[in-house]
């Protein structure tokens, strides 16, 4: 399979390939292989990114405003149809996922005679575009508002402390200029109950969200796999997004950590096992 990869806002192409190389050693190189592309627009540090990674960095957006989306997806297309050979998938974390959902929903709406130039999405740490839905008109209820808000600001509060926690350390491995450095927050030992599965959620109530009221132009007709941490603090998001993804065509995987891709074992075979069985059903479609 060959993947377009959307990295998260305030990080790079660079940072996003180095945050998926312990589970990408575990995959064939003869049959797996990945695009790390930067976002068009120069932007500030994401949550924790400045700790471990130096600039440049960059997001896909300036504003959610439907102007500055659209000339996102018209971007993240002109790319996608100038490659001599196509990509089967796209791999996104956290606004990558944001990207690749709304481009999914505003070609089923405006284009749904015309096939997506993918044909399934990894999302890691992802989440439904909320401001993007509402401009479009979908009902989006104070409450999910309320979720939306509340996750983004604790997911910022945790990541500027790690960053005070690691302030010692990164002195230690401050990277020469132009260079990564090779630390990463890793997050040994956690287990999930059955990390393959969604909890139990009314679907006229998944944090906020109905989505009995999405039409289904405004769901995910794709193959998809949804990692998320069940200690991030936008891990409602995640599962908001894998809800409005087809149940026979979705897998779900629970890493149990934060908002990030843990390097450890038993985290990059099941990320790996995931791209493996996403490989699985593009065979059989």
């Amino acid at each position: 399979m060959r993947f377009l990869c959307l990295h998260g806002a305030g990080t790079s192409g660079a940072i996003f390939r180095a945050q998926t190389a312990a589970f990408r050693e575990k995959l064939d190189p003869e049959r797996h292989t990945f695009d790390f592309i930067d976002a068009p627009h120069p932007s500030t540090a994401g949550p924790g990114i400045s700790a471990f990674f130096p600039e440049p960095y960059f997001s896909f957006y300036r504003s959610t405003d439907l102007e500055e989306v659209g000339k996102t997806h018209q971007w993240v297309l002109r790319h996608l149809h100038s490659q001599a050979q196509p990509y089967d998938a796209l791999l996104c974390f956290s606004q990558g996922c944001a990207v690749a959902a709304s481009l999914i929903f505003a070609h089923q709406n405006e284009h749904p005679e015309v096939e997506l130039p993918f044909r399934a999405v990894v999302f890691i740490c992802g989440g439904p575009p909320l401001p993007i839905l509402a401009d479009w008109g979908l009902p989006i209820p104070r409450s999910a508002w309320e979720v939306n808000e509340r996750t983004g600001r604790e997911l910022w509060e945790q990541a500027n402390s790690k960053q005070s926690l690691l302030a010692a350390r990164r002195a230690k491995i401050e990277p020469s200029p132009g260079r990564m450095a090779t630390s990463f927050p890793d997050t040994d030992n956690l287990e999930s109950e059955d990390p393959y599965t969604l909890p139990a959620i009314d679907p006229r109530d998944v944090y906020g969200l109905d989505l009995t009221k999405f039409p289904e132009s405004c769901r995910i007709h794709l193959p998809t796999v949804h990692i998320y941490g069940r200690r991030d603090p936008r891990c409602p998001s995640a599962q908001q997004l894998a809800l409005l993804s087809q149940a026979n065509q979705r897998l779900v995987y629970d890493h149990g950590g934060g908002h990030e891709i843990p390097r450890t074992t038993r985290v990059s075979e099941a990320i790996a096992g995931a791209v493996d069985w996403l490989e699985d059903c593009l065979a059989l479609a």
